[in-house]
């Protein structure tokens, strides 16, 4: 679990959020709202750090004086990728309405303004990316509601250009048109757990150009337009998912003489984990509906859709996902000489202790430019419980345990099911071919004969090595080239003739 939406986004989702009766002096409401709001904003602090694979700060400073009560936080959010430093600096100010509040059922209200910046630093290049301002006091309004143990939170961006810097020369800008956020998070009942929450967001647009003594050399520019994206978190049992949308992303380039653009609609990404008897499963999903290729004013080259998805079941829910986070990061940013074996091997065991015989992945690959013309491959593996305990007990241990077996008996062993499955019509390797002639300037008058010659050359290459087993793993039918592999309880399907692994390798000896 790589930085996710629990690490970065619950902290920026609070941010700012800091007896009903009007005759209560505002003083002694304080205390109370004070009490609530610190325990809220510490929870989800908190919980957001077990997910981080950084470090994060947050101190929240509220006043009251004349029956005025004001509130300042900050927030900071560092993390090390690859030995690249990425901070994250959020503060805000607001003023708090408690007339309607009381620690019973009350309602604090909430209203201020959020700025903030970013900051990159690059060691190997010595440079630093400074975009500051981002959220040019962005307008938020908050509720803490006491009788719900919730906190809604409304956010607004209409339209900010800031500069982007580096090593404090400006080369770009970026800018935010129309951002909208809305949360909702709900706590058990004294503040000390995220029991669920909700959020929306929507924008118009972000886009990134190129500009000052760079621009003079290159013109660069990336659009994003129509973002839409949601998640919701239910703690128990755990269940998160989270959608991203955007109707274009469009990417304009031009220097000299050379000039292009590439640009992709209708993404969407999405993300899901859902616990159940204890085991977790999770799914990642791309989708790009259409990819658009311009080079030097030529035609618009079609690359098709393309759809990505990877699904992980059966991983304990080790609790202590904080810990194997730090551990992947430190390893993630060393330099390989430097890593520490004794280190490297705990990690190893680390991972190896969130696999049961359940765990399974699932992956699915797929390239359509037609309904007839495509490219798909589906990949799937479990491994057998003896390969989980070997794992588990440690890279000596698990050698130890591969020493001395044939191929035969590792497979048969080790393995619970493995599948393959691939098909690429001859049609989209015509037509892609034909494109990727085309960027690099080349003839596309023999693309046609040169595919059907591959393909001519790969069955007979492929026919020539698998001929002692009888099957060939490689078929090319109706204009399909096709490979169909599956094992599963000891036994090889491949494109539909069933096999022992002691028959596959003892056809080759």
């Amino acid at each position: 679990m790589k930085k996710t939406i629990l690490a970065v986004a619950l902290p920026l989702i609070i941010y700012g959020c800091s007896d009903n009766n009007d005759n209560v002096p505002v003083a002694e409401k304080f205390t109370s709202f004070e009490k609530s709001y610190i325990a809220a904003t510490n929870t989800v602090v908190k919980q957001s750090s077990d997910f981080s694979m950084g470090t994060m700060t947050y101190t929240a400073k509220l006043d009251q004086a004349n029956d005025k009560v004001t509130l300042k936080d900050t927030f900071n959010y560092s993390e090390n990728q690859n030995s690249v430093l990425i901070q994250y600096n959020f503060s805000s100010d607001a003023n708090v309405d408690l007339a309607k509040y009381n620690a019973k059922d009350g309602v604090a209200k909430i209203a201020g303004t959020t700025n903030g910046s970013v900051t990159v630093e690059i060691p190997q290049t010595g440079d630093k990316v400074v975009i500051d301002n981002i959220l040019a006091n962005a307008k938020y309004e908050g509720e803490l509601n006491e009788k719900n143990k919730a906190f809604g939170y409304t956010a607004k961006v209409e339209n900010n250009t800031v500069p982007v810097l580096v090593s404090d020369t400006k080369i770009a800008e970026f800018t935010l048109t129309d951002l909208n956020n809305n949360v909702a998070i709900n706590f058990n009942d004294d503040y000390s757990a995220v029991k669920s929450f909700k959020s929306g967001f929507e924008g118009k647009g972000l886009n990134l150009k190129v500009v000052g003594p760079m621009a003079e050399e290159v013109q660069a520019s990336a659009d994003v337009t129509k973002l839409v994206g949601s998640s919701e978190y239910v703690a128990s049992p755990l269940k998160y998912t989270s959608t991203g949308t955007a109707a274009t992303f469009d990417i304009q380039f031009a220097s000299g003489k050379d000039s292009g653009s590439a640009k992709l609609s209708n993404l969407e990404a999405k993300t899901s984990l859902q616990e159940n008897g204890g085991l977790i499963s999770a799914n990642i999903g791309y989708n790009v509906g259409g990819i658009s290729v311009v080079k030097d004013q030529l035609a618009a080259l079609d690359f098709g859709s393309l759809f990505v998805s990877t699904d992980i079941k059966g991983i304990k829910d080790i609790k202590n996902w904080k810990d194997l986070i730090e551990k992947a990061n430190a390893l993630s940013t060393q330099d390989p000489s430097d890593i520490d074996e004794a280190e490297a091997v705990n990690f190893l065991k680390d991972i190896a202790n969130i696999f049961t015989k359940d765990t399974r992945i699932e992956s699915v690959i797929e390239n359509k430019l037609t309904i007839g013309d495509a490219v798909k491959v589906e990949v799937a593996f479990q491994g057998s419980e003896a390969l989980v305990s070997a794992l588990q007990a440690g890279p000596d241990a698990a050698a130890a345990q591969f020493e001395g077996k044939s191929p035969v008996e590792l497979i048969d062993t080790f393995i619970t099911e493995f599948k393959f499955k691939g098909t690429i019509t001859e049609g989209y390797m015509i037509s892609q071919y034909e494109k990727y002639l085309t960027l690099n300037g080349q003839d596309t008058a023999q693309a046609k004969d040169e595919v059907k010659g591959g393909i001519q050359m790969v069955m007979m290459l492929v026919a020539m090595q698998t001929a002692p087993l009888g099957v060939s793993p490689v078929k090319f039918e109706e204009g399909t080239l096709f490979i169909d592999v599956a094992f599963k309880d000891g036994k090889w399907n491949i494109n539909g003739t069933t096999l022992t692994t002691a028959e596959i390798f003892a056809a080759f000896q």
